[in-house]
C-alpha cells in the first residue's frame, strides 16, 4: 500500500533538529523522524518533539531515517516561501520520497531498515501536574528549544513546565503557527549514588559535612542558614555589601559512605519547620520574621511556641503578659567590648530598654573610635540569678540606672 501525506516544512525541520544523529545498531530508531498515530515525532532519548498532522489518519505509520530527511531540508533551507512538503511511502517496498513537486532539486528518496518505532505516547506526562521543586535541564537542550521556537513562528517561545525531579517536563510553544506542536524534556539525571550535604567551614578537606536528604534540600538549607547567620545581631556590625560573611555555608556532594550518610541524616524537609532562633521579646521576634521570612521560637520562662507570622508572635506575648511581667531583668555593661558580661539588676524590662538605648547613644557620642563596639556590647537580658540576689542589689543601689552614664562633666 502507498501513502501520500503533506507535512509542514517547519515541523519536519524541528523534528530533524531533535532526532539523534545516525548511530550504529540504533534499533530504537532515535536517529529517525517518525510518522506515527497521526503525528510527526522525533527524539534523541531525552528531548522529544511531536505534533499532530492534519488529514493524516492514525493507521499511517512509517519511519524516515534522519540522514535522508536532513538532506532534503538542506536542499530547501534557503527557500523561505515554501510551506509544505509531500511525503510518499510504499509499505511493501519500505521505500519513500520526500519532495516538493515541480520545485527544482527539492526531493529525497529514502529506505526504511527498521519499521518499529518507540511507544512515544507512554512518556507524555499524564495526568498533568506542575512540580514546584528544583529541576535541572541541560543548557544545550534549552538552546535547541529556542531554535525550534524560531522555526515555528516569528515570536514563538518555549514554555517549560516541570512535572517532577525525575519526570519529563511538558513544553508548549507560545505564539506558534502550529498549535499542536509540543515537546517533552527529561531533567538532567543525577548520579544514582550521588549524596548531598551542607558543608560548614572553609572550602577544604577540614570542612564539616552534615547530610541532607537531596540536592534541593541541601541548597535550601544552606540558604536558610546563611540568612539566619547574616541577621544575627552579634555579627551585624561586621557585615558589608561586598561580603555576606556566610560563604562558608554551602551545599556540597557528600564525601563519606552511603551508610554514614543515612545514619547521620540531619537536613530533611521537617528541619525547615524548626526555628533556628528564639526570642523572649516580641519586637525582636517580629523583626526576625520580617528580615528572613522564617519561623522563630517565642518563649517566656518554660512556655514557648513556634511562630510563623507577626500576628502569632503578638498573640503569644499578649496571652502570657502576666508571665512576662514576673520576669527579672538586668543590663549587661562589660568593662571592655570583648570582656565577660557584667550584669546589673534593674526593676523592669522597660527600664532596662531605656537604659540600654541611652548608654548605646552616649557610647557613640563619647568615644568616636570605639563607641560602636562599646554600644554593641551593651544589652539587657533576663536575670538568671536568684530573686533574693536581684532584690538585694536594688536595695543596696537604689536608682543606680539613673546615674549610670558614659558622659563626663557638662555633657551630662
Amino acid at each position: 500500500m502507498k501513502h501520500t501525506i503533506l507535512v509542514p516544512l517547519a515541523l519536519l525541520r524541528a523534528a530533524c533538529l531533535v532526532a539523534k544523529d545516525e548511530e550504529l545498531l540504533n534499533i530504537r530508531n532515535f536517529d529517525a523522524v517518525a510518522i506515527n498515530r497521526g503525528h510527526i515525532v522525533a527524539t534523541d532519548g531525552r528531548l522529544m518533539f511531536y505534533s499532530k498532522l492534519e488529514n493524516v489518519s492514525d493507521d499511517i505509520s512509517f519511519i524516515i531515517p534522519k540522514a535522508y530527511a536532513a538532506s532534503f531540508i538542506k536542499k530547501t533551507e534557503f527557500s523561505s516561501a515554501l510551506k509544505h512538503c509531500q511525503i510518499s511511502y510504499d509499505t511493501e517496498l519500505q521505500t519513500g520520497l520526500i519532495e516538493i513537486p515541480n520545485h527544482h532539486n527539492a526531493y529525497e528518496g529514502f529506505k526504511v531498515f527498521f519499521d518499529n518505532y518507540i511507544e512515544w505516547q507512554k512518556v507524555l506526562p499524564i495526568p498533568y501536574v506542575e512540580y514546584k521543586g528544583f529541576v535541572h535541564f541541560g543548557g544545550e537542550y534549552i538552546s535547541r528549544l529556542e531554535e525550534i521556537g524560531g522555526m515555528l513562528g516569528t515570536i514563538c517561545m518555549p514554555k517549560i513546565t516541570p512535572t517532577g525531579i525525575d519526570k519529563p517536563a511538558t513544553i508548549e510553544f507560545l505564539f506558534s503557527d502550529f498549535e499542536h506542536a509540543k515537546a517533552v524534556l527529561a531533567p538532567r539525571t543525577l548520579k544514582y549514588d550521588q549524596l548531598y550535604c551542607v558543608e560548614l567551614g572553609p572550602c577544604d578537606e577540614d570542612a564539616e559535612q552534615i547530610p541532607a536528604a537531596s540536592a534541593d534540600i541541601a541548597f535550601r538549607a544552606a540558604q536558610r542558614l546563611r540568612k539566619n547567620f547574616i541577621y544575627n545581631p552579634r555579627f551585624k556590625s561586621d557585615l558589608n555589601p561586598f561580603n555576606d560573611g556566610a560563604n562558608w555555608m554551602c551545599p556540597a556532594i557528600w564525601n563519606g559512605s552511603k551508610e554514614d550518610h543515612a545514619e547521620r541524616m540531619f537536613y530533611t524537609e521537617e528541619w525547615f519547620s524548626k526555628p533556628l532562633s528564639r526570642y523572649d521579646n516580641p519586637e525582636l521576634a517580629i523583626a526576625y520574621i520580617d528580615a528572613v521570612n522564617d519561623c522563630v521560637e517565642c518563649y517566656i520562662g518554660e512556655k514557648s511556641i513556634t511562630a510563623n507570622t507577626p500576628e502569632e508572635v503578638t498573640k503569644f506575648f499578649a496571652e502570657n503578659e502576666v508571665l512576662l511581667n514576673k520576669k527579672l531583668w538586668c543590663v549587661n555593661i562589660p568593662e571592655e567590648p570583648d570582656s565577660a558580661a557584667i550584669l546589673f539588676p534593674v526593676p523592669s524590662q522597660k527600664i532596662a530598654k531605656q537604659l540600654v538605648f541611652r548608654l548605646k547613644k552616649e557610647a557613640k557620642q563619647q568615644f568616636p573610635t570605639m563607641g560602636e563596639a562599646i554600644a554593641n556590647s551593651i544589652d539587657y537580658q533576663e536575670w538568671n540569678g536568684t530573686e533574693a540576689e536581684h532584690a538585694e542589689y536594688l536595695k543596696q543601689h537604689p536608682n543606680w540606672w539613673i546615674d549610670e552614664t558614659f558622659l563626663e562633666g557638662e555633657q551630662k
